[in-house]
């Protein structure tokens, strides 16, 4: 669906003396975590969300770039020259998620606040009080998460996703898996930092695959709500250039080899919950091995698909896959 109000990016951000004049304290309250690789053409938007807030807090922002070719460092420069004293910029000059290691292994060190908010530098904050209502949403409260609805990006339009509308303000494990794909979009996060002592959690963290639904899952363990709040407070651009998504979408065997790792995780997961989560978390399993086998089919890898469907029979749950196959068909007549 087409949204019907266009919102617009921030185009300046205040000076550093006007954003820092604001604060109350000097303890760092709130860590902003920005993931970049080759983001030139958005990071702009990405940092000036960021530093057009009105939280009036001390807050920080960590950006990682993970050896970008695209000129997103001299952008990444210019920012950190002008709020020296708010962006902390970690530059490698290797990659490192091609060597096993996630963006967030390099700034889990760096976080000094309680709470952290992550957007990736492709993604953008359209609303300068976003910081202040989720912090307000959380800190009145034992949950560990707050996630919030926002725009998808499409090929430079913007979309609602209407799985991201939350009309429940508190949301449960069970709701995490109620339908295919992505539960909340990653720049909607903002969690207490107390969710990273799990070791379990950070080991998955600190290492490439899909972080974001293992953030959503421990954070609802115990019959903890996920704070939720149905305002579109961001805009999550769908398959940028050099994104994951689209990365994986484009090739069958880098999907296949990330799915296992995916797998893998929530496996280990699967041992500490409870037997209606398990359940749940089969599902969860079930879609991933489906999605290999769509992008095998995708990418003319036919005989390939049928010789997984057979050997992960079990787990694919045939049903559910039957149902989304013919879906799938139907989409493609």
């Amino acid at each position: 669906m087409r949204s019907n109000s266009v919102k617009k990016t921030f185009k300046t951000a205040p000076l550093e003396k006007n954003i820092i004049d604001k604060w109350q304290g000097d303890d760092c309250l709130i860590s902003v975590l920005c993931t970049v690789y080759n983001h030139a053409d958005y990071l702009k938007d990405t940092l000036n969300g960021f530093l057009n807030q009105t939280f009036d807090r001390k807050f920080e922002i960590i950006v990682h770039n993970d050896c970008s070719t695209d000129g997103s460092l001299s952008i990444l420069e210019d920012y950190q020259r002008r709020y020296p004293n708010i962006i902390k910029v970690i530059n490698q000059t290797e990659n490192m998620y091609s060597q096993g290691y996630s963006p967030l292994y390099f700034m889990f060190c760096e976080i000094n606040g309680d709470y952290i908010a992550i957007c990736e530098g492709d993604d953008y904050w359209i609303d300068k009080d976003k910081l202040r209502k989720q912090w307000l949403a959380l800190s009145n409260s034992d949950s560990m998460l707050s996630i919030h609805s926002a725009y998808c990006l499409v090929n430079g339009e913007l979309k609602i996703n209407k799985k991201w509308d939350y009309l429940k303000d508190k949301l449960y494990f069970g709701d995490i898996f109620r339908s295919v794909g992505q539960f909340s979009p990653t720049s909607s996060y903002f969690l207490k930092r107390d969710l990273l002592s799990n070791d379990l959690l950070k080991d998955i963290l600190s290492r490439p695959g899909v972080g974001d639904v293992f953030v959503e899952i421990f954070s609802s363990l115990s019959n903890l709500p996920i704070i939720a709040i149905n305002e579109k407070l961001s805009v999550y651009r769908c398959s940028s250039n050099d994104s994951w998504s689209l990365r994986n979408r484009n090739d069958a065997m880098l999907k296949k080899k990330n799915a296992e790792i995916f797998i893998s995780d929530l496996k280990k997961i699967k041992k500490i919950l409870n037997k209606k989560e398990s359940k749940m978390i089969e599902l969860k399993i079930a879609e991933a091995r489906q999605d290999v086998c769509f992008s095998l089919i995708s990418n003319k890898f036919t005989l390939l698909s049928i010789f997984y469907i057979l050997k992960f029979f079990r787990e694919i749950k045939i049903c559910n896959f039957t149902t989304r196959f013919i879906r799938y068909i139907g989409q493609k007549i």
